[in-house]
């Protein structure tokens, strides 16, 4: 069985920035390397904090609701968001990795909890016949998301379950991410705009290249058919007949007709085309 709410749910807030701090591509380098910088400072630096993480009891008992079903919802909540917090990378550093035994087990009851325990009880507490796909239904109460936006569990009620020092560190972290998620997401939003622009820019200049050169192959054609036609008006007698000093310039003559009309206006009207079709679909594209 996928366990969706622990694998999906503070992913997004939490943990994705520091999948993103490794892209280089995603972000400016100076904001990068800024948050970068920050985030060393704010990693912990050994992992006695992780004394003051809450048991399953301790979640259960003090986070609650009048509605049981709703109560079921608030308490997958706060035990996601400590289930990620062993996953974040500010909070439990690679360095210190793996996690003690105790912190281990921590988290298996964390997700066991969610998984199984919860999960079952939530599914027995919906009213009879309601539509919807259950784990589904159940991810939305774990993320708070859906009908469970307004029943969202505040930073401050599950940071509250946690013992000093654990609750400081969470704080310090949840606020760097509260002010760092916003302007990481600024900066990749202004890369990707860039790239976009320099990839616009990019093939529209090549489509203009294309099209000039097309067009400068047809006027090639054209100007040498006209030269040509111009030669033989010229040199034509009473009886039609073009006449040539030697024989040489007649193959001249031929060739350089054959090769106006069959290879450069051909390859002039292709070009042109193709040139047009680069330039415009990129540009409005």
């Amino acid at each position: 069985m996928s366990f969706m709410p622990i694998r999906r749910c503070w992913y997004g807030p939490l943990l994705s920035i520091a999948a993103v701090l490794a892209l280089a591509s995603c972000s400016p380098a100076s904001v990068e390397e800024r948050l970068r910088a920050e985030a060393k400072q704010l990693e912990a630096h050994n992992l006695n904090h992780l004394s003051g993480m809450p048991t399953v009891q301790v979640v259960l008992s003090r986070i609650g609701d009048p509605s049981p079903f709703t109560a079921l919802g608030r308490q997958c909540q706060a035990l996601t968001k400590l289930h990620e917090l062993l996953d974040d990378p500010l909070f439990v550093p690679q360095a210190l990795r793996p996690l003690p035994p105790a912190a281990q087990a921590l988290r298996a009851d964390y997700e066991r909890t969610i998984q199984q325990t919860l999960f079952s009880q939530f599914t027995q507490a919906r009213k009879a016949g309601a539509g919807g796909n259950p784990r589904q239904l159940w991810h939305q109460a774990c993320k708070g998301e859906g009908a469970w936006a307004s029943l969202r569990l505040k930073d401050s009620e599950w940071l509250a379950l946690m013992a000093p020092p654990a609750r400081e560190l969470a704080q310090r972290h949840a606020a760097w991410y509260e002010k760092s998620v916003p302007a990481l997401r600024d900066a990749r939003r202004q890369a990707r705009q860039q790239r976009e622009f320099t990839e616009r820019m990019t093939v529209t200049s090549i489509g203009a290249v294309i099209l000039a050169l097309g067009v400068f192959t047809l006027v090639k054609a054209i100007g040498t058919v006209r030269r040509l036609r111009r030669y033989e008006f010229e040199h034509r007698t009473d009886g039609g007949v073009v006449q040539f000093e030697t024989f040489d310039a007649a193959e001249r003559h031929r060739k350089r007709e054959y090769l106006a009309t069959h290879i450069l206006y051909p390859i002039g009207v292709v070009l042109t085309l193709a040139g047009l079709v680069t330039l415009f679909a990129r540009m409005f594209g």
